[in-house]
């Protein structure tokens, strides 16, 4: 089962002349001296939004969502050419390298490859099929950067947990730092997901490298839920938490809302559309479905609210 704009991996692809679509060579060149456009357009930059959590876990519809959004632009992991840089948001002094990783960001944002260079999501696998390229380039014609873009979306959601969860650096001292940070939870059916993961090599990263059974990626996947959702409960306004089965009608507004975006009629049309994930791809056996039962009372023991959440998956 795959969400709209969902597509297997593929060859790397590179931007060319600044139109979606473009091809090119599998290594993107580093960003070079900044422009004053690029400066001014980093520092239009309100809000930066950093979805947490699993792979194959929602992150890449979100990303639609936000492409789609007049006001926010979205960058396709990257982390390898920025984790390490003087562009990482997470290197301390934290409030030393924020600055540079948006302007970072606008420039990777101007090209785009496959895979873990990334670069601007519209040059990514995800904008392959259902036609969203071409409902991108009626809406916003060529453009790859939105002129007036407010917000940021970094689709790297993996690889900011990891380092999140570590500690490295405290989660609490990098949101009092960048009071314009804020962070995302998308869940989608943690049975599903746990499924999806540990049938690829992404639950072995979950699991920090150890092959791992189903039972293992999901008593993970509902850690990382519990860590994301203490974070929620500290944060009240900056993070902002969502399952599957809350994609409703009032959903854009919602999401919106938290992000300090505006919500125009087009939007919250494309929204519609993009919101039309199938339920029910995956059939868990019984001992699959105990499992889950049992993992939402023991690893959600304090969090009645998202126990209850999290219940409405259950058959």
């Amino acid at each position: 089962r795959k969400g709209p704009g969902a597509a297997g991996g593929g060859g790397a692809r590179q931007g060319g002349g600044g139109k979606p679509g473009g091809k090119g060579g599998a290594t993107l060149p580093a960003p070079g001296q900044p422009s004053a456009e690029e400066r001014s357009l980093a520092e239009g930059l309100q809000k930066v939004i950093l979805p947490i959590g699993p792979y194959r876990n929602l992150t890449t519809l979100t990303a639609a969502l936000f492409a789609f959004h007049p006001e926010a632009v979205v960058l396709n992991h990257a982390g390898q050419r920025i984790f390490g840089t003087e562009a990482d948001p997470l290197r301390v002094p934290l409030d030393a390298h924020w600055a540079a990783f948006k302007l970072r960001a606008v420039q990777m944002l101007q090209s785009g490859a496959r895979g873990a260079q990334g670069g601007s999501v519209l040059l990514s696998h995800a904008f392959d099929r259902d036609g969203l390229r071409e409902r991108y380039a009626d809406r916003f014609g060529e453009t790859l950067l939105k002129p007036g873009a407010k917000a940021l979306f970094w689709k790297e959601s993996m690889r900011l947990l990891s380092r999140l969860e570590r500690g490295n650096p405290s989660v609490d001292l990098f949101l009092q730092a960048n009071p314009d940070a804020l962070f995302l939870l998308p869940v989608r059916n943690p049975m599903d997901c746990a499924l999806s993961n540990s049938r690829k090599s992404h639950g072995k990263i979950m699991l920090g490298g150890e092959t791992g059974d189903f039972e293992q990626v999901l008593t993970r996947l509902m850690e990382i839920i519990a860590w994301a959702r203490a974070l929620e409960r500290r944060h009240e306004g900056r993070v902002f938490s969502f399952t599957e089965l809350e994609l409703d009608e009032g959903f854009a507004g919602r999401l919106a809302a938290f992000c300090g975006l505006s919500a125009p009629d087009s939007w919250r049309e494309d929204t519609a559309s993009l919101l039309k994930v199938e339920q029910g791809g995956y059939e868990h056996p019984p001992e699959a479905v105990e499992l889950f039962r049992r993992l939402i009372v023991e690893k959600l023991g304090d969090d009645p609210q998202m126990q209850e959440r999290l219940a409405r998956f259950l058959p």
